[in-house]
């Protein structure tokens, strides 16, 4: 929010690492110094939206992304180094012995966010090139540019973290939901190698972020961990609740108004603790096979769709049947028995092994 020709609020909060280096300043008694880059390219602003670990070089990662480094500038008033290809830099200090008031806003879970107190930036330069283009995100009701760069950006988070740093194999795919702001409905696609593998996938997720994970599930691989239905489904018949759920505290909630209304923030740059629902979605044993036609009757089924002119089709997971394990051979011969239309036998059969009731 503006305040004057000269002084901006800024978003700064727990666990946002401007905040941690603002707390350093705090405690040295000196001014944070801050740059705000309008107008970088793209690698930029993903780095600058993801949440690399604190201490690692964003620059250096925005330069990974765009395979060359990222060129800098030293500032004119303060002492960092800032994108050369920047449309605008805006330089100033951050003061440490007083704080203002901030917002409301509109925010990514879909409210307007509650007026807090926190850190404001106060410039001391604003450089730019000729006609600079202004960019930005909009951060508002999901799905939004803000939700989208975090759903790519903490989807990647997680499943480097899970998969690399938890050491836990079967992990294929993370996804963070824009329904949720891309931080509050984790759904982790997992290939089980042993048999608890999907609840430390969960517990992983859950340590990550304090203000991440309200809602983490585990899926097996034959799901679509981004397709909402097929997550639906597996969580209607692969979890019972009074064993496959489990509710946690120690979370934060700071743009969540179901944590306390929002009187109860007014003002307060805390959140109230609130808690976490892990739920394992996967397979316990094996499972009867998925009821649709085989994957050739599909396929074939797709082509002479295509050959009638209708319009595309996009088919969601999933979209043909196949085993989950459970389908004895005798069934196998059934199964095609009835493809080939020769169904009589298996009537025949039926007759033969005729159960008769007594009384």
């Amino acid at each position: 929010m503006l305040r004057s020709a000269t002084r901006t609020g800024i978003n700064c909060f727990a666990p946002q690492h401007l905040l941690l280096h603002w707390d350093k300043c705090k405690a040295k008694k000196m001014p944070l110094q801050a740059a705000i880059v309008l107008g970088a390219t793209p690698n930029i602003g993903y780095a600058g939206a993801t949440k690399i670990p604190f201490g690692a070089d964003e620059y250096s990662v925005a330069g990974g992304i765009a395979g060359e480094p990222v060129p800098l500038v030293k500032c004119k008033t303060v002492d960092l180094e800032v994108p050369a290809n920047a449309e605008t830099i805006i330089e100033g200090e951050l003061p440490t012995d007083s704080m203002e008031m901030e917002g409301p806003f509109g925010e990514h879970p879909g409210y307007m966010g509650a007026r807090n107190t926190g850190p404001y930036f106060n410039v001391t330069c604003i450089t730019h090139r000729k006609n600079p283009i202004d960019t930005a995100w909009i951060d508002q009701f999901p799905p939004s540019e803000d939700t989208k760069i975090r759903n790519i950006a903490y989807s990647a988070v997680f499943y480097k973290f899970l998969k690399h740093d938890c050491n836990i194999p079967g992990i294929l795919d993370v996804a963070l939901h824009e329904d949720s702001g891309s931080n509050q409905l984790c759904v982790i696609r997992i290939k089980k190698t042993y048999e608890n593998e999907s609840w430390q996938a969960l517990f992983g997720a859950s340590s990550l972020n304090p203000n991440w994970g309200k809602i983490v599930i585990a899926v097996d691989d034959d799901i679509d961990a981004y397709n909402l239905d097929s997550v639906a489904w597996a969580v209607c018949y692969r979890m019972q609740p009074h064993r496959d759920i489990r509710i946690i505290p120690g979370k934060n909630a700071p743009l969540d108004p179901s944590a306390a209304p929002p009187e109860a923030l007014a003002g307060k740059k805390t959140y109230k603790p609130t808690s976490a629902e892990l739920i394992d979605a996967t397979r316990k044993w094996p499972y009867p096979p998925v009821s649709l036609p085989g994957k050739k009757f599909m396929e074939k089924a797709g082509q002479m769709w295509e050959a009638e002119g209708l319009p595309a089709l996009t088919p969601k997971t999933p979209w043909f049947g196949y085993s989950l394990g459970s389908w004895t051979e005798e069934n196998r011969e059934e199964a095609d028995l009835a493809v080939r239309g020769e169904w009589e036998k298996t009537g025949e059969k039926f007759l033969r092994n005729r159960l008769q009731i007594t009384d």
